[in-house]
């Protein structure tokens, strides 16, 4: 028997199939080349919508921890928006104190008049850091006397008639009004001018 023929036959055989149509075995390669791709850039697509979503999450956190800290500052300077002030107006009432006290104790050696001179100049020193309270916390006194009335500032309480004074002139003021920067406190009570009636 010849093995040798059979044997370079089949291997022939072999060869053969695996020649045979070669267009259809590079389109299964190209099929699979092209598909890798579009596998890859939908996995880079997943991870960068991941990676929006998260930054959007962080961003939402962050802005809401800022919204935290804005509305608690903003109610601290609400609630103590008036401390420094309070310091200042301790220091006067604390001096009030003391010139109230100091008149009321009785002394041997002091006159009647010499404790009412002590007490007016206490008085007077008190008022004058008052002032310098108010001032430093852009307070301001309005004492309109002679001035024209403006009703952004002034209340009339009453009516003089006045044969020097131009109308609505404020010939006298009845309680002093106050300011803060431009923002009125509380306005001057004050008598304007009239025009003098005639017989």
């Amino acid at each position: 028997m010849n093995f040798s023929n059979t044997n370079n036959d089949n291997e022939k055989n072999v060869f053969n199939s695996q020649d045979e149509n070669p267009a259809e075995n590079t389109d299964d390669l190209n099929v699979n080349i092209d598909a890798a791709p579009e596998l890859s850039e939908l996995d880079m697509a997943q991870n960068q919508a991941t990676e929006f979503k998260n930054n959007w999450l962080r961003s939402e956190a962050e802005i809401e921890n800022l919204r935290k800290r804005f509305a608690k500052e903003k109610d601290d300077l609400n609630r103590y928006a008036s401390l420094k002030l309070a310091r200042d107006l301790v220091s006067v009432i604390d001096n009030l104190r003391r010139a109230h006290d100091a008149a009321e104790k009785p002394s041997e050696t002091s006159t009647d008049a010499e404790k009412l001179k002590s007490l007016v100049d206490g008085i007077v020193l008190i008022i004058n850091e008052a002032d310098t309270c108010l001032d430093r916390h852009h307070i301001k006194r309005l004492n309109p006397i002679n001035e024209m009335f403006d009703p952004n500032f002034h209340q009339a309480m009453f009516e003089i008639e006045s044969e020097d004074a131009l109308p609505s002139t404020i010939l006298n003021v009845v309680q002093d009004g106050y300011v803060l920067h431009d923002r009125i406190i509380r306005p001057a009570l004050v008598g304007i001018s009239k025009k003098k009636e005639t017989a």
